[in-house]
């Protein structure tokens, strides 16, 4: 697929391809009394902050661009030449983290647009055959064995090997809400919270979720910021529960003014001679065996973002990496970290902290 920017010509095209992908996702609810003019001007909306993202993007202007392309995706998540610029804006702002969250992004599109077209095509959808019988039995005990390892392996706590058998076993099965909750679990107890809001998400688009975990995904998700998917998660649960009073209240909670506060697992309280101290210790979940194996990443959080037509808070600009850490001492509330990297204006007192995904 192209990654160049869509012209008023091809506006067309791509509008049609974007409801390619929306089908792909699979079936999805509807969202009460939708028109087809609203869902026109959003995909007009989100090709036109794309398109100026682009721009912005070309002319140097990384923070702009950035976050026209993040007003993009909000409008249609699925918009796969908004990660791809998106991703190339983080690499170039130092932010490699959200720049290979964005990219995974694309692969994943792709993936389905290629199993989308497969299933289209004549000779699978008029001549189902036994051997493709056999081959979805065989991918269904493949996921099976993957989860089954990754659930043990997680209970002993190699949380590595863990990640790697459940990724397998959602990428195998990802209808399974089994296997999609317990991987944004283990993702977010990880501190790899976009990855883990990925997949509460897709938890989200599926039918028959119980009421129960349908709030957590929520929740988790409104935490991170991502309150258009934790919107339209809450508005699937308001058809299968109508009226619930619960589902409601925080429905229109989503709407309040508020930002979300700043997710993190602690803050730097003194910096000295290349080493700090973070308030992170044996009471909030670390190990001894966390030393020299544990490493932290310093942040600064984001502005607010306010819509200039209402004044609403919307989210915040992202978060500024300070540097990276490394755990050397483990004591009861607090550990000692050695300054490995830093970044901008270097790792200060008050500076929040979150596990580096994939590092413990």
């Amino acid at each position: 697929m192209s990654v160049f920017p869509t012209t008023h010509a091809t506006r067309l095209a791509l509008g049609l391809g974007l409801c390619w992908l929306l089908l792909a996702a699979g079936p999805v609810a509807a969202v009460p009394h939708p028109t087809a003019g609203d869902e026109g001007r959003g995909v007009d909306s989100a090709l036109l902050a794309y398109e100026d993202g682009y721009r912005r993007y070309r002319t140097g202007d990384l923070w702009k661009a950035e976050r026209r392309l993040r007003e993009a995706l909000q409008l249609e998540p699925n918009l796969l030449k908004a990660h791809y610029w998106l991703g190339k804006v983080y690499r170039e702002l130092g932010m490699l983290k959200e720049s290979v969250f964005h990219w995974e992004e694309v692969l994943r599109l792709q993936a389905l647009i290629k199993q989308r077209r497969l299933a289209l095509s004549l000779q699978h959808n008029e001549y189902p055959a036994e051997s493709q019988i056999v081959a979805t039995r065989d991918r269904q005990h493949q996921a099976e064995e993957a989860f089954r390892k990754g659930r043990g392996l997680l209970e002993q706590g190699h949380w590595d090997g863990a990640l790697v058998e459940l990724k397998n076993a959602v990428a195998l099965y990802p209808g399974h809400s089994d296997y999609l909750k317990l991987l944004a679990r283990a993702l977010w107890d990880q501190a790899d919270l976009q990855g883990s809001g990925r997949f509460y998400g897709d938890l989200l688009d599926l039918p028959g979720l119980p009421r129960e975990l349908g709030l957590e995904a929520v929740d988790r998700l409104a935490m991170i910021g991502a309150r258009q998917v934790a919107r339209r998660g809450l508005q699937r649960l308001l058809e299968t529960w109508p009226g619930d009073p619960e589902l409601t209240a925080r429905l229109a909670a989503l709407d309040q003014t508020a930002p979300a506060t700043p997710v993190s697992a602690g803050r730097v309280v003194r910096v000295l001679r290349g080493q700090a101290v973070v308030n992170v210790g044996l009471e909030d979940g670390l190990k001894l065996a966390d030393e020299y194996r544990l490493r932290f990443r310093a942040f600064r959080s984001g502005d607010e973002v306010t819509d200039p037509a209402t004044g609403r808070v919307i989210g915040r600009t992202p978060d500024q990496a300070c540097g990276d850490l490394l755990v050397t001492k483990v004591l009861s509330r607090s550990s000692w970290v050695l300054i490995q990297r830093e970044f901008g204006g270097g790792v200060k007192e008050g500076d929040l902290v979150e596990v580096q995904a994939g590092r413990r």
